[in-house]
């Protein structure tokens, strides 16, 4: 069988010349003048091929279901890696923080400002109520510095 001058598809190309599909596309996608028209030509794909050759470069292959299979296990890697350096943290530990940090924060408004700070301000100047309500910050903010100490390493 005679090999023709050009072929219409890469399937075609690449049963009549036995070059892998995933090489015709790496020069397809690499800008090679053989790729022409929507047609393969023969010269100047083996041209290309050689220069490809010549070269070493790396083949870059690129199917979808490739890509997807490389992508999926790179990201199983650096989840296993996190979670033994023990950089993962489950949500629901973070949730539990969270929750009783807030618990907290609102237990300290509500003893604040439902029970100390009528009687307090009753007799208090703009100064003192300013005072008064610099605690109560200090109070709610170091309840979130202990929660932000537990995530510092």
């Amino acid at each position: 069988m005679k090999t023709p001058k050009a072929w219409d598809t890469l399937r075609a190309c690449s049963a009549s010349t036995k070059i892998s599909i995933d090489v015709l596309r790496h020069l397809k996608n690499g800008g090679s003048e053989a790729f022409r028209g929507g047609r393969i030509y023969r010269a100047k794909l083996l041209e290309d091929l050689q220069k490809f050759l010549a070269s070493g470069e790396k083949l870059q292959v690129s199917g979808a279901l490739k890509d997807s299979k490389l992508f999926e296990e790179i990201r199983r890697l650096r989840l296993r890696n996190d979670r033994d350096e023990r950089r993962l943290v489950p949500i629901a530990y973070v949730e539990s923080r969270h929750s009783a940090v807030a618990a907290r924060v609102g237990g300290i408004l509500r003893q604040k400002l439902e029970v100390e700070y009528p009687n307090a301000a009753a007799g208090l100047d703009v100064r003192g109520a300013r005072v008064y309500g610099k605690r109560l910050n200090d109070d709610i903010m170091g309840e979130f510095q202990k929660l932000n100490a537990e995530w510092t390493r």
